[in-house]
């Protein structure tokens, strides 16, 4: 099955619900909480977060998938992700798709250019960021499937493949820090 195939498949609208770790610490410690809308679609979230050691240590559920258009870095030189429970889908802008099944462990620098797809109910994981630097957070355009770029290449040869922006200008709706 091609990339394309497999993407088509993903269900885009797919959403689960906040896992019991994560109403527990809602009630307990709600400032430590949050939950990351999907950029653009601000009723659907995407990620729940529990702040182990705030802006560094992160519990956290991918509750749905991105959306397709748009890929993301992160805000640190260094990440670490080790699944607990479930599964997702990673693409990167350059490479093949990955299917992270827990039990995972894997790192990315600022470089990584991704997005999260297909997340499984329930879905846990542990993220570690170091050295954080605001300025490393982008969104960017997805690649298009490869007929549309060579057109685009034929009608504008110098033309760019995808965009960047800062989080902060892609964004409908802020979150908190934590």
């Amino acid at each position: 099955m091609s990339e394309n195939e497999y993407v088509r498949k993903i269900p885009s609208t797919q959403h689960h619900p906040a896992p019991w770790w994560y109403r527990l610490a809602e009630r307990f410690i709600p400032e430590r909480c949050r939950e990351i809308p999907e950029a653009v679609n601000t009723d659907r979230i995407v990620l729940r977060q529990v702040a182990i050691i705030k802006r560094y240590l992160y519990l956290q559920q991918f509750a749905s998938s991105e959306d397709v258009r748009y890929m993301h870095s992160h805000q640190w030189y260094r990440t670490f992700a080790l699944g607990l429970w479930g599964s997702y889908v990673e693409a990167r802008i350059a490479g093949p798709y990955h299917r992270r099944a827990a039990p995972y462990f894997y790192t990315m620098d600022a470089s990584v250019v991704h997005q999260v797809f297909a997340p499984s109910p329930g879905h846990t994981s542990l993220f570690l960021g170091l050295w954080r630097d605001d300025d490393l957070k982008h969104y960017y355009g997805a690649p298009r499937p490869a007929r549309e770029l060579l057109r685009q290449l034929e009608e504008d040869p110098g033309g760019p493949i995808t965009y960047r922006r800062l989080w902060s200008a892609h964004i409908k709706k802020m979150v908190k820090r934590i």
